[in-house]
């Protein structure tokens, strides 16, 4: 019998990323649940983890029809091509949607933080266009290789096929490109968020995750390459680069949900979430006002816990408006207690205060001032009239 080689590790990988991302899935969409903020970009994290177990399984079943990870002289010449032609066909066609929900995802859990700054704005609407645009047109080169497509199972059959090599170089290049594109918006955004620079730099970690995705992009691309020309080898786990990239790509895009995992190991990224509430209570004073409280209360940003657990109306965040509202004189923009600006008509959450007041009438405040205050008699007669000063009249 021969050697299995290195495809029960190949095998292992396959379902081993899927289970991983599984369960970062789970955890978040239970917080996003338990605090009320699940939203459609997690509907799309669900999709585009069930898309990677599709994936998984397919792989598996070309890798076994394929004898993927035996040694080279152990794989047997009377394969199943047309076999194998059909189940390369699928994960060509299930591949790039994987990815590409995966992207939309993550823009529109940044989108969900609604930056006033109109230049992120646009930047998220343009990425998710390409990204949309880009996954209809790859998913309809995938499913029409050939003309007639029987042809992509029996090349004995007349008809054009575009080149292989050509198609996956496009499309992994695009998807590279647009992975980098979507990297650089979290730090764009962290960086318009008031927040402490050591929380800003936590937060963009993790939701740098993604670069790793880039790295695994680049590693298929050469593998591919490689194997389109032939000097590919059967012997290796090369093949799980497809079911690794789709998944720590679901991993990546869920940035705080990992933060709050690792929190359970390292209790210093644990947010610090507080809120401060000061309540000035007068039940009653010398002026006749009989009670007067007044309460401020005071969310701080959280590093990103964040975008897990912010909610579609941003009760927790303050963006800064625009690039000009940075000065070199602006001594706290790193700070948690930085000063809130208001524009004109612009939205601003960043600071709520509420201020409860008991109002007394005309007729209250004499009674009030009548049992403190003595009867003023005029030319010697008692009016019976109280004096009201005009501080006890509202």
């Amino acid at each position: 019998m021969a050697d299995s080689g290195l495809q029960p590790v190949l095998i292992f990988l396959l379902y081993f990323c899927p289970a991983l991302s599984g369960i970062v899935v789970a955890v978040r969409i239970w917080r996003k649940r338990k605090d009320h903020t699940l939203g459609g970009d997690d509907a799309l994290i669900v999709v585009a983890w069930l898309l990677a177990i599709i994936n998984a399984v397919i792989t598996h079943l070309y890798v076994n029809a394929a004898y993927i990870g035996y040694h080279d002289k152990d794989v047997p010449k009377n394969l199943d091509k047309v076999k194998i032609a059909k189940l390369q066909y699928a994960l060509a066609v299930e591949y790039n949607p994987v990815v590409c929900v995966v992207k939309a995802s993550f823009l529109w859990s940044l989108q969900r933080l609604r930056s006033r700054n109109r230049w992120i704005r646009g930047s998220l609407w343009a990425i998710q266009i390409i990204n949309a645009l880009y996954c209809v047109a790859a998913l309809i080169s995938g499913m029409i290789p050939c003309i007639p497509l029987a042809k992509q199972f029996d090349k004995t059959i007349p008809g054009k096929c575009y080149s292989p090599l050509e198609f996956v170089i496009g499309t992994v290049t695009v998807v590279l490109i647009t992975d980098f594109m979507v990297l650089i918006m979290p730090t764009w955004i962290i960086y318009d968020i008031q927040m402490a620079l050591r929380r800003k730099i936590i937060s963009i970690a993790f939701l740098s995750l993604g670069f790793i995705v880039i790295a695994i992009g680049i590693l298929r691309l050469v593998w591919l390459t490689n194997k389109f020309k032939g000097r590919g080898t059967s012997h290796s786990v090369e093949q799980s680069y497809s079911a690794m990239e789709c998944n720590i790509a679901i991993i990546g895009a869920s940035g705080p949900t990992v933060k709050y995992l690792f929190s359970f190991i390292f209790p210093c990224l644990k947010g610090e979430s507080r809120k401060q509430t000061s309540k000035y209570d007068h039940s009653s004073n010398t002026n006749g006002l009989s009670h007067t409280r007044r309460t401020r209360s005071k969310y701080n940003t959280e590093a990103y816990d964040d975008l897990d657990t912010v909610s579609a109306q941003q009760d927790s965040y303050e963006m800064k408006g625009d690039w000009s509202w940075r000065t070199k004189n602006d001594s706290d923009a790193h700070s948690d207690e930085q000063r809130m600006t208001m524009d004109p008509g612009a939205f601003n959450d960043g600071i709520v205060k509420t201020v409860d007041w008991t109002v007394t009438s005309r007729e209250e405040a004499m009674l009030q001032s009548a049992k403190h205050k003595p009867v003023i008699k005029d030319g010697g007669s008692d009016t019976g009239r109280a004096a009201v000063q005009p501080t006890n009249v509202v």
